[in-house]
Protein backbone atom coordinates (compact mmCIF):
# COMPACT_ATOMS: atom_id res chain seq x y z
CA UNK A 1 0.00 0.00 0.00
CA UNK A 2 3.10 2.45 0.91
CA UNK A 3 4.50 1.74 -2.75
CA UNK A 4 0.86 2.90 -4.38
CA UNK A 5 1.28 6.62 -2.59
CA UNK A 6 5.03 7.13 -3.21
CA UNK A 7 3.59 7.36 -6.87
CA UNK A 8 1.51 10.36 -6.19
CA UNK A 9 4.49 12.94 -4.20
CA UNK A 10 5.19 16.31 -6.12
CA UNK A 11 9.02 16.64 -7.51
CA UNK A 12 10.73 19.71 -7.15
CA UNK A 13 11.35 21.64 -9.45
CA UNK A 14 13.72 24.84 -9.55
CA UNK A 15 12.76 27.98 -10.97
CA UNK A 16 14.51 27.68 -14.18
CA UNK A 17 13.18 24.14 -14.52
CA UNK A 18 9.83 25.64 -14.42
CA UNK A 19 10.77 28.59 -16.52
CA UNK A 20 12.15 25.73 -19.41
CA UNK A 21 8.50 23.89 -19.25
CA UNK A 22 6.83 27.03 -19.57
CA UNK A 23 8.09 29.02 -22.10
CA UNK A 24 10.61 25.99 -24.02
CA UNK A 25 13.22 27.52 -26.34
CA UNK A 26 11.64 30.88 -26.02
CA UNK A 27 13.66 31.51 -22.86
CA UNK A 28 16.72 30.10 -23.99
CA UNK A 29 16.93 32.06 -26.35
CA UNK A 30 16.30 35.47 -25.02
CA UNK A 31 18.53 37.95 -25.73
CA UNK A 32 17.72 41.89 -24.77
CA UNK A 33 19.63 42.79 -28.10
CA UNK A 34 16.93 41.28 -30.25
CA UNK A 35 14.17 42.38 -28.17
CA UNK A 36 14.10 46.07 -28.46
CA UNK A 37 14.41 46.85 -24.87
CA UNK A 38 18.10 47.77 -24.90
CA UNK A 39 17.71 51.17 -23.71
CA UNK A 40 15.27 50.50 -20.75
CA UNK A 41 11.42 51.22 -21.27
CA UNK A 42 9.93 51.06 -24.55
CA UNK A 43 8.55 54.94 -25.19
CA UNK A 44 6.61 53.77 -28.28
CA UNK A 45 3.37 52.90 -26.95
CA UNK A 46 -0.38 53.46 -27.73
CA UNK A 47 -3.46 53.06 -26.48
CA UNK A 48 -5.09 49.50 -27.61
CA UNK A 49 -8.16 49.66 -25.50
CA UNK A 50 -10.56 52.50 -26.48
CA UNK A 51 -13.39 50.44 -26.32
CA UNK A 52 -13.10 49.95 -22.65
CA UNK A 53 -12.33 53.07 -22.10
CA UNK A 54 -15.66 54.41 -23.36
CA UNK A 55 -17.86 51.50 -21.34
CA UNK A 56 -15.33 52.55 -18.09
CA UNK A 57 -16.35 56.40 -18.39
CA UNK A 58 -20.65 55.41 -19.36
CA UNK A 59 -20.33 53.22 -16.56
CA UNK A 60 -18.93 56.46 -14.28
CA UNK A 61 -21.35 58.35 -15.85
CA UNK A 62 -24.15 55.84 -14.96
CA UNK A 63 -23.03 55.49 -11.54
CA UNK A 64 -22.84 59.16 -10.76
CA UNK A 65 -26.59 59.28 -12.19
CA UNK A 66 -27.70 56.37 -10.04
CA UNK A 67 -25.94 58.00 -6.89
CA UNK A 68 -27.60 61.27 -7.65
CA UNK A 69 -31.02 59.66 -8.38
CA UNK A 70 -30.33 57.70 -4.73
CA UNK A 71 -30.01 60.77 -2.93
CA UNK A 72 -32.84 62.96 -4.40
CA UNK A 73 -35.54 60.31 -4.25
CA UNK A 74 -34.00 57.78 -1.27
Amino acid sequence: MADADDQFKKVKTSGNDKKKEKYGDDANNFNVKNSGIENGIVRSRKMTDVLMLILFFAFIVAMGFCTSYGFKNG
